[in-house]
């Protein structure tokens, strides 16, 4: 019982230094991107926080990015590192740098993408221009 304990316990602390270490490589490798300003332990938290405390109550997810590049006067392409909450963000606001990401160069969708949209694009056969999927949804 005792070692089936320590296996555990061993294991458990292993994924947690994992977990540490793999947040401290990513927090250091953000520092140095364009964005709000960085906290070495709370990345880009603490400025997603104030602008959704500046932000109106109802108001969509998806405009706290903008909010954030008007309140630090950010670029059009910026860097949000909120991890571990969620992947880190690449924002673009401007027509162009999107139009690039999308249509220009198709540069590879985050695997939660494609699950979201892998239903939509079988069965409602829209365009996909990701590799097989696309080519499926085409023919």
């Amino acid at each position: 019982m005792n070692t089936l304990v320590l296996a555990v316990l061993a294991i458990v602390l292993t994924a947690l230094g994992r977990f540490i270490y793999k947040g401290y490589l990513w927090r250091r490798h953000a520092a140095k991107l364009p964005g709000p300003p960085h906290h070495p332990i709370f990345g880009h938290l603490m400025a997603m926080a104030e602008a959704s405390r500046a932000s109106p109550r109802a108001c969509a997810s998806q405009t706290l990015a903008l909010v954030v590049k008007d309140m630090y006067n950010l670029p059009d392409l910026f860097y949000l590192d909120i991890w571990p909450l969620s992947v880190p963000l690449c924002v673009t606001t401007h027509p162009a740098y999107s139009s690039q990401f999308l249509t220009q160069r198709s540069m590879p969708k985050h695997p939660g993408i494609l699950f979201l949209q892998q239903p939509r694009a079988i069965y409602c056969k829209l365009i996909w221009c990701q590799k097989s999927l696309g080519k499926f949804s085409r023919s």
